[in-house]
């Protein structure tokens, strides 16, 4: 994971940690919509977990922290109680 904050970084790759956490809550949303497919919901929910570090990582790391996307973390908090 720091590999790829580091290159995003190292390279000014225009991905902020707000886009990764949008990613989050359009994952989450298509994880209440595949309650029956166990597989599909065991990687989205895998990759859910891994985006949820590599954002707080990368906003620590790039010193790219916001209120929006403090915010978006707790919203997508409140969707993973949800499933």
């Amino acid at each position: 994971m720091y590999y790829i904050t580091d290159f995003i970084l190292d390279n000014k790759l225009p991905i902020t940690p707000n886009m990764i956490s949008f990613a989050r809550i359009l994952l989450s949303l298509l994880f209440l919509f595949n309650l029956k497919n166990y597989k599909v919901i065991a990687i989205i929910y895998l990759i859910c977990r891994i985006f949820d570090n590599w954002d707080g990582i990368l906003a620590r790391k790039g010193d790219i922290q916001s209120k929006l996307g403090e915010k978006i973390d707790h919203l997508v908090i409140f969707l993973k109680f949800l499933y």
